[in-house]
C-alpha cells in the first residue's frame, strides 16, 4: 500500500498564465509532493514560478526566500538565492513544444507559526538540458491552502499537476 494520497490531479491543454490548485493543503497532513510533468510554454524559454494560496487568496508580496543550483550541460551553471515576490523557477525552466517535469515537496503548509520550505529537482531540454536543485520558503506567518503555478511571461501551454499528501501510519 502507498503511503502517497492523491488530493488533486489537474490537466492543463490550453494557454493559461495561471494555474491555481486550491484547498490541498489541510491540517490533515503536514508533508506534501507535487509532481509536474508534461509542462511547455507557447513561446521560447520560460521560467516556472510557484506562489501559494491562503484564505485571503495569491501571495504575492515579496516574503519568499529562495536559492537554486542551476546545472547545464554547456558547462555555465549558476546559483542564485534572494527574496521575491514569489518562488522564482520552482519548477524549473520549459520551452516551447519541448515537455519538461519536476518534482516538489511542501513541509508544514498549514501551520501559520512556521516558515515552511519547499525543495525540487527538474529538468528542460531548449539549446541545451538544464537541471534545477532548489530549496525555499515564504518566510510570512500564513497558513496555506494551497498553490498557484504561472510562467515568467506569456503563457503555459500544457501540463499534468498531480498533488499527493504523505501518508503518516
Amino acid at each position: 500500500m502507498s503511503n502517497l494520497v492523491l488530493l488533486d490531479s489537474t490537466d492543463v491543454t490550453s494557454n493559461t498564465s495561471s494555474i491555481s490548485i486550491n484547498n490541498v493543503f489541510t491540517t490533515n497532513h503536514n508533508f506534501y509532493k507535487i509532481v509536474v510533468t508534461n509542462v511547455t510554454a507557447d513561446t521560447s524559454t520560460n521560467d516556472i514560478n510557484l506562489r501559494f494560496i491562503n484564505s485571503g487568496g495569491i501571495i504575492s508580496d515579496s516574503n519568499y526566500d529562495y536559492a537554486w543550483l542551476r546545472m547545464r550541460t554547456s558547462g555555465f551553471n549558476d546559483v542564485n538565492a534572494t527574496s521575491q515576490s514569489s518562488l522564482t523557477n520552482a519548477f524549473g525552466q520549459i520551452n516551447a513544444g519541448l515537455g519538461a517535469g519536476a518534482v516538489g515537496y511542501v513541509i508544514n503548509p498549514n501551520i501559520s507559526s512556521r516558515t515552511f520550505f519547499m525543495g525540487k529537482a527538474g529538468g528542460m531540454s531548449g539549446t541545451e538540458t538544464r537541471s534545477f536543485k532548489y530549496i525555499g520558503g515564504l518566510s510570512s506567518d500564513t497558513a496555506c491552502t494551497g498553490f498557484n503555478i504561472f510562467p515568467g511571461s506569456n503563457n503555459i501551454a500544457t501540463a499534468n499537476i498531480r498533488t499527493y499528501a504523505f501518508k503518516v501510519n
